[in-house]
């Protein structure tokens, strides 16, 4: 019989087991090659383009694919150079000295800010360099980002909000604010499933449905009266766990009185963001409730019923926010106001007519090529930051 083997020896410098010391000596320095790695690439790519454009610097406040920080920052700022930018977007996990180095370096004209959620994403940061703050969400309500957001409003030379109603909110803090709707960077030219190849789903995409009681509550309600009227499958998505709470257990409660009135029902958990819009081409009818009397989902509008047009689903939208604006009943969509018969008779009239649905779908897709493709809002960019280097 073998004897009992001793520990590994403790690494003098850490006093953990070597074989611990050295996995987190490894970690770190892939840490430190990874934050190398993404400055050389931000460098590589402002190099790369002539010198004699004005130059803008966008910082994203996150780069996931999809999400307002890759469409609103990087998506916009590739489209920027076709009006004659020179323009970087670097990754948000570069730290405070390489931001500025890089600033330091490429000299830009003009900084975009979008969001204040990432904590250089300020102002003061980048003293001698004009900057324009963008704001698609109500963040300057939520109590724990308010002042982060209002210093860097007040403190850029002109605001970009995605929605009237979040323009309104910063107007008191900075005379010079834009709206710009959020817009895709895809090509919507490729054919998507026919409806008449679709069955009756009706999907509920929010990223977080356990967050929105007001919406839900509609929609829950309005599923349970469609469930009376025709034979249908409800999908949610954003099924997932978080701050301790299973919201997989939270969404089992939420459909247990739809499944009982009789509809079928798919639990979508989070997705990648192409894996989202593949999944989307099976969806006849998506639903985008807004109810704007609370604040937070007053401040919501086009980032969330993207994924529908792009995938060719039929959307019954709230007669609320921009939807308006974009939306004309019965011809791009359904704008209905929030009330559960409304959604569901409109759910059921698109269920029961493939072609009104098909037109009605095929018309927001057109519709959205022209008013929320991303050339589009590099179009208002540009007059923004051309505005503000005259001024």
């Amino acid at each position: 019989m073998s004897p009992p083997r001793s520990p590994p020896p403790p690494s003098p410098q850490s006093g953990l087991p070597v074989n611990e010391a050295a996995r987190t000596l490894l970690r770190g320095v892939r840490s430190k090659l990874g934050q190398v790695v993404r400055e050389a690439k931000a460098h590589l790519e402002r190099v790369r383009q002539p010198g004699d454009r004005p130059r803008a610097i966008l910082f994203a406040s996150q780069a996931d694919s999809g999400g307002s920080g890759y469409l609103r920052a990087q998506a916009v700022g590739v489209a920027l150079r076709a009006r004659g930018w020179r323009t970087t977007m670097p990754s948000a996990h570069l730290s405070l000295s390489q931001r500025q180095r890089l600033v330091a370096l490429e000299k830009p004209d003009i900084i975009l800010l979008q969001q204040a959620r990432h904590p250089l994403n300020r102002p003061r940061y980048y003293p001698g360099v004009p900057s324009v703050f963008d704001l698609d969400d109500a963040d300057i309500l939520d109590p724990r980002c308010a002042s982060e957001v209002i210093e860097c409003v007040s403190q850029s030379r002109a605001a970009i909000a995605g929605s009237r109603y979040v323009a309104d909110l910063l107007r008191p803090h900075n005379r010079n604010v834009s709206v710009v709707w959020t817009c895709v960077d895809r090509d919507i030219s490729a054919p998507v499933t026919p409806q008449r190849e679709r069955g009756p789903v009706v999907s509920w995409a929010s990223l977080n449905p356990a967050d929105f009681a007001l919406e839900a509550a509609l929609i829950q309600r309005a599923m349970v009266e469609l469930a009376g009227k025709r034979p249908f499958t409800f999908r949610l998505y954003g099924v997932k766990d978080r701050w301790g709470v299973r919201s997989s257990d939270w969404a089992e409660s939420y459909v247990a009185p739809i499944r009982a009135a009789g509809a079928q029902i798919e639990l979508v958990p989070l997705l990648a963001y192409d894996a989202f819009l593949q999944s989307l081409q099976s969806v006849a009818v998506g639903l985008q409730p807004v109810c704007p009397e609370d604040t937070h989902s007053a401040g919501r509008s086009f980032g969330k019923v993207l994924g529908y047009l792009i995938a060719g689903a039929a959307v019954v939208a709230s007669d609320a926010v921009d939807h308006p604006l974009f939306f004309k009943n019965r011809e791009n969509g359904m704008l209905v106001p929030n009330e559960p018969v409304a959604w569901a008779n409109a759910c059921a009239e698109l269920l029961a007519d493939q072609d009104l649905r098909e037109r009605v779908a095929s018309a927001g897709r057109r519709d959205m090529g022209r008013r929320l493709v991303v050339s589009t809002a590099a179009e208002h960019l540009d007059r923004i930051f051309r505005g503000v280097l005259a001024a």
